[in-house]
């Protein structure tokens, strides 16, 4: 059985192997960005950095390939730690990030697909996502957004 332990926290020193970077990606109303791929759940974007980038660009890359949208400001939030499978343990950072821009959808070069998006209020993100080991990261993500607003 996989376990997922969630650790909250701004810095990949450490951290190895890094499998995931993954964000909370908010929108200028606060809302969270989600999407989904065909066939599968509700999620955050993100993906799986390649050999050389830095996780931070990793996440920048993959939510624009995933869903056209240009992040700004981000910063890591935390991380799960995975546990319970012949690969562990290993390391999904998981950030937060400022959508500074929305372009026409493309196709995801990965899938060669148009995947479906939605930006939701963080009380109704839960509905959505029904992984449940990712209510603390979401609360760290709302906890981070609202600090970089009282700042600017």
């Amino acid at each position: 059985m996989i376990n997922y332990v969630w650790h909250e926290g701004n810095s990949p020193e450490g951290l190895h192997p890094v499998t995931q970077a993954y964000g909370v990606c908010f929108d200028n109303a606060g809302r969270i960005l989600l999407l989904r791929q065909q066939g599968k759940s509700w999620n955050i974007p993100g993906g799986t950095p390649k050999p050389g980038e830095m996780p931070s660009q990793t996440l920048m890359r993959e939510v624009y390939e995933e869903t056209t949208v240009r992040i700004g400001k981000c910063g890591m939030i935390g991380y799960q730690e995975v546990l319970g499978d012949k690969n562990s343990p290993y390391y999904q950072l998981r950030y937060a990030a400022l959508v500074e821009r929305v372009d026409p959808q493309q196709p995801d070069p990965d899938k060669d697909a148009i995947h479906e998006l939605l930006f939701v209020t963080p009380e109704d993100v839960m509905k959505y996502v029904t992984y449940p080991h990712y209510q603390p990261m979401f609360e760290a993500a709302v906890r981070w957004y609202r600090e970089v607003r009282q700042k600017d």
